[in-house]
């Protein structure tokens, strides 16, 4: 285990649960790069372990509605939220390919150097999350760590308590982010990727 750890995604908004892994990762390394997922170009030599997953990520993730921001935008929410809670000295954000499709993902990031982090596996977790955790340690040739973060709740189920009523955005989305995901009209592009 290396001082350094890599956690990744599309974070499509920061959310409260997103939070949580980082503050769970941040108790066990002293230096966190928060990865923003673009949907990269898909490789002609992608591993072929990896297609059924591919499949499952590109109709979840990337179908229509599924990423009203840019990643632009996701990492100034994210460098927001970094310096609202004084974590520039610990925490850091880049975008980055899909790893699936980033051929020199061992060489950007190091094994040795910096450790790849998920968040541990829970019941609700949808299929492509499983074979993440099953696949990329073969495939990758590296050891894959994980946390328990004290909260966890997809985007999936944020939506559905706003739309029905049940909550607001503001519940679900960090000081800092926050601030920046209003001044983007975030709410209204949410309706919009929603309905599409």
């Amino acid at each position: 285990m290396s001082n350094q750890a890599l956690f990744h995604g599309r974070f499509q908004r920061p959310s409260i649960g997103h939070v949580a892994t980082v503050e769970a990762i941040l108790a066990k390394w002293d230096h966190l790069t928060i990865g923003v997922v673009y949907n990269s170009v898909r490789l002609t030599n992608t591993d072929l372990r990896l297609r059924d997953y591919v499949s499952q990520v590109d109709i979840a993730s990337y179908g229509p509605g599924r990423n009203p921001f840019t990643q632009s935008e996701v990492k100034e929410m994210w460098k927001s939220y970094i310096l609202s809670m004084s974590l520039m000295k610990r925490v850091d954000c880049l975008i980055v390919k899909r790893i699936e499709f980033e051929p020199d993902f061992n060489v950007l990031f190091p094994p040795e150097k910096i450790d790849l982090v998920f968040s541990e596996l829970n019941p609700e977790d949808a299929g492509a999350d499983v074979l993440r955790h099953q696949l990329f340690p073969e495939v990758l040739g590296r050891e894959i760590f994980q946390v328990k973060p004290s909260l966890s709740i997809h985007n999936s189920e944020i939506r559905r308590l706003v739309l029905s009523g049940h909550a607001s955005l503001r519940q679900f989305i960090p000081t800092g982010a926050y601030e920046v995901f209003m001044k983007i009209n975030g709410p209204k592009r949410m309706k919009a990727a929603i309905r599409a």
